[in-house]
């Protein structure tokens, strides 16, 4: 009986050696650049996450403010050792690394859009690809195979609960000098809230004081540019983008016949309606206005040591200005609903007669009150001026022009909408 020699089995046995080792070197080889893989992806989206909880945090602050925490906390984390750089995407383009946009929680989708007030989510690509700064992930054993590097991206969507916090005081003047203007030896307190400028003048802004204004408040945001005089200073930016009036949908109200008597003036009480002689009060004088509307034309006046109480009340000054002067005390709540929700002061749109409340009497919701304020003063095309040295609170300032001047404590408490919950999840 004949046998192949011994020698070709071993020639054999040692080619599918080699094949098995390769098989098994490439399967080895693909597992730990998988794994690899992986690893980097699972670093990439733990760094998605944490940029947009960082930037939705901020969001209802202001977007660039949104914009650049996303991109600080991205970089403080890595992948595969590498930084991981997002573009901050400026233009917020729907492709970019850091977009903010509207989520539609029934829906679960997401539409990049930069309008303020709307704008309720961010999201965050985290990637390490051949377009990435930090580029695509390397492979171990890929190159044997002609596969040197992966292309690795993973995204975030951060939700938050809520409504955006806009301004306490809002300059709407596109273009004037000295929209808004503060002056003399006061503090002007707006808690966390903020002043938004729309005025484009490189002067739009001015802060002037020889003993120095005290500013307690997040910051004044200036579409043109800001000028310090004197001791005082505030934090602000300029350059910043304009908001839209937040009450140009608020419809004037209805004028009925005129009351009788057809002016507010001497003490006593008077109800809602309109008063074609406006209201005009002296010294002395003691008014008080059961809730409701009062249009008034030739203004509002009150001299002296008088004093008005109006709760639940709303001005609609149809035409004339509104003046206080002297010792007077003014305590006005607004309606707690309704179309006139929140507003006290609302005048008319074609009358651009100035707004003064100057005085050394209080200037508030109620005697002795320090925390709710008198509601907001709307004065869409018209100057408003705030000062003296009482005690004023108010809510909202919304008006063409505004100059805050005087002695003591000027406080605003609240922007034009709330910070809601302030509670950010991530939806994606």
């Amino acid at each position: 009986m004949q046998t192949k020699p011994l020698r070709r089995h071993r020639g054999v046995t040692l080619v599918y050696t080699a094949i098995l080792l390769t098989v098994l070197i490439g399967f080895v080889g693909l597992a730990i650049d998988f794994g690899y893989v992986h690893w980097n992806a699972g670093q990439l989206q733990n760094a998605a996450d944490a940029a947009a909880m960082a930037g939705a945090q901020q969001l209802y602050h202001s977007h660039s403010d949104a914009r650049d925490a996303a991109v600080r906390l991205a970089v403080s984390n890595t992948a595969g050792s590498k930084n991981i750089a997002i573009d901050p995407n400026a233009t917020n383009a729907a492709a970019g690394d850091l977009v903010l946009g509207i989520y539609d929680l029934a829906k679960k989708t997401f539409t990049a859009s930069s309008a303020y007030g709307t704008v309720n989510a961010v999201k965050v690509v985290a990637r390490r690809d051949t377009g990435s700064k930090t580029g695509p992930v390397p492979l171990f054993f890929g190159p044997i195979f002609g596969k040197k590097n992966a292309d690795v991206a993973r995204y975030a969507i951060a939700y938050v609960v809520g409504n955006p916090r806009g301004a306490s005081a809002i300059a709407l003047d596109p273009s004037g000098k000295n929209a808004f203007y503060i002056h003399g030896s006061l503090t002007l307190d707006l808690g966390d809230g903020w002043v938004q400028v729309n005025s484009n003048n490189p002067e739009a802004g001015l802060v002037q004081g020889s003993t120095g204004v005290q500013f307690i408040g997040d910051n004044i945001n200036v579409n043109g540019g800001l000028v310090e005089k004197g001791q005082a200073h505030a934090p602000y930016t300029e350059g910043a983008p304009t908001v839209t009036d937040p009450l140009v949908g608020l419809p004037a109200p209805t004028v009925g016949q005129a009351m009788t008597p057809n002016k507010i003036g001497g003490s006593g009480t008077y109800h809602q309606g309109y008063y074609p002689n406006g209201l005009s009060l002296n010294s002395g004088d003691n008014v008080t206005l059961t809730p409701g509307v009062y249009i008034l034309d030739k203004g509002f006046k009150m001299n002296g040591g008088a004093t008005l109480n109006a709760q639940g009340v709303m001005f609609y000054i149809k035409s004339g200005a509104v003046s206080t002067n002297g010792n007077c005390n003014l305590y006005i709540s607004p309606p707690t609903g309704g179309t006139y929700k929140d507003i006290s002061f609302f005048q008319a749109r074609d009358n651009t007669s100035p707004a003064s409340f100057n005085g050394d009497g209080d200037l508030t919701g109620a005697p002795g009150d320090t925390t709710h304020g008198a509601g907001t003063f709307y004065f869409p095309n018209a100057p408003l001026a705030v000062g003296g040295n009482g005690n004023t609170v108010v809510n909202k300032l919304v008006a063409k022009d505004i100059e805050i001047y005087g002695n003591g404590r000027k406080k605003i408490t609240e922007g034009y909408e709330t910070w809601g919950s302030k509670d950010v999840y991530l939806v994606e």
